[in-house]
């Protein structure tokens, strides 16, 4: 019945083989499994135990090596493998494991202390969780170096297990090492700097018992260009070079009469520094080791270094005749580089008769203005009273002669007879950029003496006491004021006051807070064994070691004293 309905309605069935069930376009005598689109002729084959592409295959071509994982931590032994898919439970796609009993040894594990390599890479206990790390002591002192370190169960030759040092090139540097003063370094890596000031700063007496050079000395630079800073001073047989003073050096004389001897630095623009000397029948400019005699130096009693006061870049300097044209003094400038060196190029002539002017000279910069500027002091001046003293300030750059009536500033003594500016020094204490001066009067207050320290800026006419820190003496006659300086000598950046009497040289570290201070105040002084030998007659300031803090040369009658800052 069926048969003859189809018959009647023009359909035919296709053979079973020729069926297509799946719909994946291949028909069942010709797909493995017609059930599952995703098996045919040209199926990829994928590694899951199947026969994608009816090849009669299972996995070809896309099995991996598989290595046993017996103890489960996803790293196989690569000893026991095959191939397989890689989600075969006890099996790892990677032979990395150095111990496949142990899940706690494998390939990233944390290393412990236990002699067993538990991240397997060959090495064993390195790095490991539980070990501790050392530093690497390069100086054998005991103590690390905070940035080179290692881990391990042990401490290595070379290593330390403390991190604390500051220097692990220097054995003599570790925290807690006893200070060495005057050795350029902060051996205690743990002191701070008050404390290291207070170690090895210059306090209390300190009595100099010999003289290091002749009567007269002066930090002059680098004369030689060795690198090396130089002394010069005027000894008994005249005028040395002190070459390397402090190392190896040697004493080389260079002349015979010498009064007086001041560094210029360099003058001449070769990059090597220069001096001067006084003479008897006049000075000379020592430059590259020849003397030359300035024609304008008869009689000169002063000789300084003058700063660059025409603003060429080169520095200048002045020779002083207090006594000269009535007495009022005269002051000679020669400009470095620019004229012949041996002629003035222009004259500083004091203001009244009697003034003395020239007896101090000190340069520094009073205005801010990058040139610098020239202070003249002449303590017979008498603009407040018969002998008060005066400094007068010039401006620079100086492009002409100059009547020191024509002054820029001028600060006072604060009486007759208090002899203001027998000694200056100048330069920028407190930061500012502008400079700063210490004014010695020793005849205040009856010849018992002051010093006054007054800071920049300045103008017009000023008495020193209405604006200044003073420094008196608690004794009578001493004279204090008979030479100062602005010194760093605890190498902290602030030049403090150093004021000198008949005999002592009195220090005053941080004293320029106060109004008044005295010399019972004083944190400390120099004086000398023998009263004869006139401690303090001259304060000059240079460095010689570049330690950051500044050196002082002390004059006196029988000898000069070298005392070296405490600066790190």
């Amino acid at each position: 019945m069926l048969f003859l309905l189809l018959a009647c309605t023009g359909e035919t069935l296709d053979p079973p083989d020729r069926v297509d069930a799946d719909g994946d376009g291949w028909v069942a005598s010709e797909d493995c499994d017609d059930d599952d689109d995703s098996i045919h002729p040209e199926a990829e084959e994928r590694c899951n135990g199947l026969d994608e592409d009816c090849d009669d295959q299972i996995d070809e071509g896309v099995k991996t090596t598989i290595y046993q994982d017996a103890d489960g931590d996803g790293y196989g032994d690569v000893n026991y493998a095959m191939g397989g898919c890689g989600d075969e439970p006890g099996w790892a796609t990677n032979g990395d494991d150095c111990d496949d009993s142990d899940l706690t040894i494998r390939p990233g594990a944390p290393e412990s202390c236990n002699e067993v390599d538990d991240d397997c890479d060959g090495v064993v206990d390195d790095n490991p969780a539980d070990g501790m790390t050392s530093y690497a002591d390069a100086d054998g002192d005991g103590y690390g170096d905070p940035y080179v370190s290692t881990s391990g169960c042990a401490i290595p030759s070379g290593y330390t297990g403390d991190r604390q040092d500051c220097d692990d090139t220097d054995s003599a540097v570790y925290p807690g090492a006893e200070e060495i003063c005057d050795d350029g370094r902060k051996n205690n890596c743990k002191a701070d700097d008050d404390q290291i000031r207070e170690i090895c700063s210059l306090w209390g007496e300190q009595a100099l018992s010999a003289a290091q050079y002749g009567a007269v000395a002066a930090f002059v630079g680098d004369v030689d260009g060795d690198g090396t800073p130089d002394l010069a001073q005027v000894a008994e047989g005249g005028l040395e070079l002190l070459l390397d003073p402090l190392g190896a050096g040697e004493a080389v004389s260079i002349s015979g009469s010498s009064t007086q001897v001041a560094g210029l630095g360099d003058v001449d623009g070769d990059g090597l520094d220069d001096f001067i000397e006084v003479l008897p029948e006049g000075a000379g400019l020592w430059t590259d080791g020849v003397q030359r005699l300035l024609e304008s130096g008869t009689e000169a009693q002063v000789a300084a270094a003058a700063g660059d006061l025409d603003g060429d870049g080169t520095n200048d300097f002045l020779l002083a005749f207090p006594t000269s044209a009535d007495e009022r003094g005269l002051t000679w400038l020669y400009l470095g580089a620019v004229s012949g060196l041996t002629t003035a190029d222009y004259s500083l002539t004091g203001q009244s008769a009697g003034d003395h002017a020239g007896s101090a000279l000190a340069p520094t910069d009073l205005n801010a203005d990058g040139i610098g500027d020239l202070l003249i002091a002449a303590p017979d001046a008498a603009l407040n009273g018969t002998g008060s003293g005066a400094v007068f300030i010039l401006h620079g750059p100086i492009t002409a002669s100059v009547d020191l009536a024509d002054f820029d500033g001028a600060l006072l003594g604060e009486s007759g007879g208090d002899l203001a500016g027998t000694s200056v020094d100048a330069r920028d204490g407190d930061g500012d950029g502008y400079g700063d001066l210490i004014v010695g009067a020793p005849g205040y207050d009856g010849g018992a003496g002051v010093a006054w320290v007054t800071y920049g800026p300045f103008s017009g006419m000023e008495g020193l006491a209405g604006r200044s820190t003073s420094m008196r003496s608690t004794g009578a006659g001493t004279g204090l004021g008979r030479a100062v300086a602005l010194v760093d000598l605890d190498g902290d950046g602030k030049p403090d006051p150093l004021v000198s009497d008949q005999g002592t040289v009195w220090m005053a570290y941080a004293k320029l807070e106060f109004a008044v201070w005295t010399t019972d105040d004083a944190d400390g002084f120099f004086s000398s064994t023998d009263p004869e030998a006139g401690l303090g007659a001259t304060l000059s300031r240079g460095n010689l070691l570049g330690d950051g803090s500044d050196d002082l040369l002390i004059g006196g009658a029988d000898g000069t004293w070298l005392i070296q800052g405490s600066g790190r």
